[in-house]
């Protein structure tokens, strides 16, 4: 029935992203915003160029180590009370890494702005990286790819990627 679509499609929540979009330079980082339609509430996501490719190929899990170390506490906070406080406000921040990039991203409601900001600032600049807490985190990986020793599918899909490409490409 088409009259049920027009109770899902609202035009009041569509965005044009080339009228809506802003573009700022502060120092060397790009920022830009949309507004959407949705009040209070923030979303972000931003990069650093510093994936798995920026690593030696000696050592190309310390980009994952580092993406999972950021939410583990800061020089001022230890990661329970970094989690108690994002959770008091409902604030959502997550790191992850790919061949090129350290992405981040997150959620939060306006008035929480100021602290958001200052908490995801302070988890990129000044990260505790504790080491009973990297210790658990490189076992927990090393325990996850052992998992794969015996997974067709990742087997499979390693065979045929060494024979497409040759072992340079990353």
């Amino acid at each position: 029935d088409p009259s049920l679509n027009k109770n899902l499609v609202r035009s009041d929540l569509e965005v044009n992203f080339s009228e809506d979009m802003q573009k700022y330079q502060i120092s060397n980082v790009e920022i830009i915003t949309v507004k959407m339609p949705v009040k209070d509430a923030v979303s972000f996501t931003g990069s650093i160029a510093a994936g798995k490719s920026k690593a030696s190929n000696e050592n190309t899990m310390i980009s994952t180590l580092t993406a999972e170390m950021l939410d583990k506490g800061t020089i001022y906070l230890d990661r329970f009370d970094l989690q108690k406080i994002k959770d008091s406000l409902g604030i959502k921040i997550e790191f992850s890494v790919n061949n090129d990039a350290l992405t981040f991203s997150g959620k939060f409601i306006t008035k929480d702005t100021k602290k958001a900001i200052e908490l995801l600032s302070d988890q990129l600049i000044k990260p505790k990286f504790d080491k009973d807490v990297f210790d658990a985190l490189k076992s927990e990986l090393k325990s996850s790819l052992l998992q794969y020793e015996n997974n067709t599918d990742f087997l499979a899909e390693g065979l045929l990627s060494r024979n497409l490409y040759n072992k340079t490409h990353r």
